[in-house]
Order: structure tokens, then sequence, then C-alpha cells
């Protein structure tokens, strides 16, 4: 579910950057593709900086953009089949004026865009977006995975994951279809399912 609201981020973000990018392409079969093609905007993101840092950052030119956390709230048995999912996106709040503790690993979309978002328009893309997405994911759609593995930022990167009191070190391999982050080392290639990862 991270995954899938990243690459929901992804695709939102991705018309804020670039209008165009959620233009139409023509298609093989009747010149149109269907307007549920949910891959017609990730087609478009190849030539944009938007990624996913496995499992749950947004990057954006090599920056922080956005995070996503995602909680069972508990409870009840009602409340126990539910999950709230929290999205923070640096839009127009501009990190060259954020406080230096913040630190210098970080950008808002207003910087790359130097222009100020429309908050509203923003948010009703997001939601549009993960709605999208979501329903693929419910689907096992396999278009889902292999947007996620297009926008995987640390693939072919060196880097070490913290996982169950352990360390790993080795090259990332990409995303598998189950969300599962690759890490190749000299021995084997890990799958990781839950942990903390950075470029070293």
């Amino acid at each position: 579910l991270s995954l899938a609201t990243g690459v929901g981020v992804c695709d939102a973000l991705t018309l804020e950057i670039h209008p165009r990018a959620g233009a139409r392409a023509p298609s093989a079969a009747d010149g149109r593709p269907s307007p549920n093609d949910a891959n017609t905007q990730i087609a478009s993101q190849s030539s944009l900086p938007l990624a996913i840092k496995w499992p749950n950052d947004i990057i954006l030119d090599g920056a922080k953009l956005a995070g996503i956390l995602i909680e069972s709230p508990g409870g009840t048995a009602l409340t126990k089949d539910r999950l709230v999912i929290g999205i923070g996106v640096n839009v127009n709040n501009s990190w060259q004026s954020a406080p230096r503790e913040a630190g210098p690993n970080g950008i808002a979309l207003c910087d790359f865009t130097m222009k100020e978002h429309d908050l509203q328009q923003v948010l009703i893309g997001l939601l549009q977006a993960l709605e999208k997405r979501i329903n693929q994911l419910a689907a096992s759609d396999p278009g889902l995975p292999a947007a996620w593995e297009q926008l995987s930022w640390l693939t072919d990167q060196r880097v070490e994951v913290q996982t169950n009191g352990s360390s790993i070190t080795g090259i990332c391999r990409g995303i598998d279809t189950d969300g599962a982050l690759l890490i190749e080392d000299a021995f084997k290639t890990h799958r990781i399912y839950s942990g903390t990862v950075r470029a070293v």
C-alpha cells in the first residue's frame, strides 16, 4: 500500500510539474488510450526527476519532496480493518527558507517549478491518483508493480539497510512485484520487507 500510494503521489505531482504529462498518447488500437489507463501518466514520468525511495519517500531532483506514513488505528473490530494513509508534501513552503535544522536534503515543489501551486488542486489531484492506484492494488494489476519498479530511486545504487536488528550492504536491484526491496551482496540477493535504507 505504501508503494501504491507513492506511485499515486508521483502521478499527481507529475501533473503539477509538467501539466502536459497527463496528455493522452496515441495507442495502436484506436488512436486513443482508455481514460482508465493508469500507465499513461507513469510512462510520461521517465523524463521527470520524480522517484520513490523505498518504502515511503518521494524524491524530486535528488532531494526529499514528500513522505508517506501508513498506520492501523487498532481498537474495535471495525477499525482494525482500516488503514490511515498520511502524506506530507512540501508544496509552497520553500526549502530555501527552511530552518537549518531541517537539513540540506529537502525540496519543495515551488523550489523546482519556480511558481506557487494551488493547494486545493494539488489535494484533488492526489486523491484522484490515489483512488486509481489503490484500485489497481486491489485488483492485483501487474501495471502497478511495473510502475513502482520504474520509479525506484535506489536501483543500481549501493545501499545500507537496517532491518530486524541487522545491517545489510549491497547493490539495490529494484523493487519486486510484492514490494520487497532487492539487495544483492557478495553472497545472495536479500528480500527486504521492512527497515530503513540509505545510499552509501
